[in-house]
């Protein structure tokens, strides 16, 4: 090889270097290709277990608006409230009790 033919050898070989490199790290480059991948798995498991949290939120929708033993259930355990012609009995002993927490507190 003469020293043109060398001179354009070690041209072409830098230039496709130099587009190897920008493809391998360069923006849009196979790294940025392997993050958004990762991105993406992500994004994936995240909308499953939004997918599951909303069929439990569709489940218990339904059984609030079709279950009235269910919706029993919730108002009294959650909301504290009680049914028609129930009475709450409280003793005075636990009257007193709570009388002393409320002093307790207070001092």
């Amino acid at each position: 090889m003469n020293t043109n033919q060398k001179g354009l050898f070690y041209l072409f070989t830098l230039i496709i270097l130099s587009f190897s490199v920008l493809i391998i790290i360069g923006d849009q480059g196979v790294l940025d290709l392997c993050d958004l991948i990762k991105e993406k798995e992500n994004l994936c498991k995240q909308n499953s277990l939004l997918e599951e949290q909303n069929v439990a939120l569709f489940r218990v929708i339904n059984r609030l608006r079709h279950d009235a033993f269910y919706l029993e259930t919730i108002a009294r355990t959650e909301l504290g409230m009680i049914g028609k012609n129930e009475m709450i009995y409280q003793s005075k002993e636990k009257i007193h009790i709570q009388q002393y927490i409320k002093n307790q507190n207070k001092e």
